[in-house]
């Protein structure tokens, strides 16, 4: 994650520019957005893919705390608020990834329909495009099954993790929100009953406790 940023930014230098793209740095890409994906999958896979990620950051944090040495960021398992660092993570991290996943696969394509032949080793020719064409009617992930009808401007990906990524973040500012009122009544002293909390949680949750207290909202409530 180091080099992340630099990495987004070459990618999209690359993309603006007429050359073709270099191997090594798609294949990086893909690598690289395939390692931050699970906020791409559906909530019940993102989930536990957070929770498991989590708990091991805050397991670092702990031992930091031993040593006697400062917790790394998004270690302290006391002041870490989960739901914020997803949505930035989604927002800042992952989404700019895969949108520029999405215009280099576009432009992969797009030059494999002008270039539609490869020599393999000097001996074997094969044509690219029917690999193409095969891949995507199994995988549907080209609107097209046709491509050689195709010009380069009308390829385009079908862009599947757009919704996972809004709803899955629709989700956190949900669990933000309920979150923020847990614990702004924790450190008031103030009891809420069922009628008083609906009236400030999101609509799609606030029927989840019209039959509960403050005192059972909990992440792990909304996480099943």
């Amino acid at each position: 994650m180091s080099g992340h940023f630099q990495q987004i930014k070459n990618m999209r230098s690359m993309l603006s520019c007429a050359e073709n793209i270099e191997k090594s740095k798609a294949l990086s890409l893909i690598l690289h957005t395939a390692d931050i994906s699970h906020p791409s999958k559906p909530w019940v896979v993102h989930k536990r893919w957070t929770d498991n990620l989590i708990e091991e950051f805050f397991k670092q944090g702990d031992r930091e705390k031993v040593l006697g040495i400062a917790c790394s960021p998004l270690c302290d398992r006391q002041t870490t608020l989960v739901e914020k660092s997803q949505i930035g993570f989604i927002t800042i991290i992952v989404e700019p990834s895969f949108n520029v996943l999405g215009d280099m696969m576009e432009k992969l394509v797009a030059v494999l329909q002008n270039n539609n032949t490869l020599v393999d080793s000097g001996t074997q020719a094969h044509t690219i495009l029917e690999d193409v064409e095969a891949e995507a009617s199994q995988l549907n992930h080209i609107k097209s099954t046709n491509l050689k009808s195709l010009s380069m401007k009308e390829v385009a990906m079908v862009k599947h993790w757009e919704v996972c990524l809004a709803e899955n973040r629709k989700k956190w500012k949900e669990l933000a929100g309920v979150e923020a009122i847990s614990r702004s009544t924790s450190t008031t002293g103030l009891k809420l009953d069922a009628r008083e909390l609906n009236s400030q949680l999101p609509r799609s949750l606030s029927k989840q406790t019209s039959t509960t207290g403050i005192s059972s909202l909990s992440s792990k409530h909304f996480f099943t």
